[in-house]
């Protein structure tokens, strides 16, 4: 735990981009220790906070701090989404810290299901969803295309993950 403490202090500290294939929630809990940082302003695109109150109209915002920026790829096991087809319907993120048996998902989210790409080869029902398109859009124009390292952690590129060989290929630029 130390050492993913360092890993992502330094990163934070570098301002740096993390793309990620995982749906778990550690990057986003030990960036929580640093310095009080929310959660939701780690990600590119504007995450719902909960808890959500039926009828409610919670503020998002697009405006982010100077720390490091995660794109979860994937999905997350802290993102939900209402159970329609709708494409375009808002991201909501829940993140359990220990703060109670009265706060699970399911009480403060309702119908909402998590939102995740499990590993098949079909990805499309997540990417499909236009802010997760732009979660990715903007992984290959803001972090991959103008990256001079890129470092991968623990991930094997599997042949048949064509979205994200494909997001590689695409971000790849001339070099001199």
């Amino acid at each position: 735990m130390e050492l993913g403490k360092r890993l992502v202090d330094k990163r934070m500290e570098q301002q740096s981009h993390v793309l990620t294939a995982n749906y778990d929630t550690l990057v986003e809990r030990l960036a929580g220790a640093h310095n009080d940082t929310e959660v939701s302003p780690l990600y590119p695109f504007p995450v719902v906070p909960s808890p959500v109150i039926e009828g409610s109209n919670p503020h998002v915002t697009t405006t982010y701090p100077k720390a490091l920026t995660l794109y979860k790829l994937h999905g997350s096991v802290s993102w939900y989404k209402p159970h329609g087809e709708s494409n375009s319907d808002p991201i909501y993120g829940y993140c359990d810290f220990g703060i109670g048996p009265d706060s699970s998902p399911e009480k403060l989210l309702g119908d909402k299901r998590r939102f995740i790409a499990p590993p098949v080869l079909d990805k499309s029902t997540l990417l499909n969803h236009e802010s997760v398109r732009s979660l990715w859009r903007q992984a290959r124009n803001k972090a991959l295309a103008p990256a001079d390292t890129l470092y991968v952690i623990g991930y094997s590129l599997p042949k048949m993950d064509m979205a994200m060989r494909t997001l590689l290929w695409e971000s790849r630029r001339p070099r001199e």
